[in-house]
């Protein structure tokens, strides 16, 4: 279940940083 979770806190990250982009881009 760990690596579940870690899994998880990389996915919030990235997602997080996607929208960043998508923000500026638009």
């Amino acid at each position: 279940m760990e690596l579940v979770t870690r899994f998880n806190e990389e996915l919030e990250n990235y997602l997080s940083c996607y929208q960043n982009v998508v923000l500026v881009m638009h």
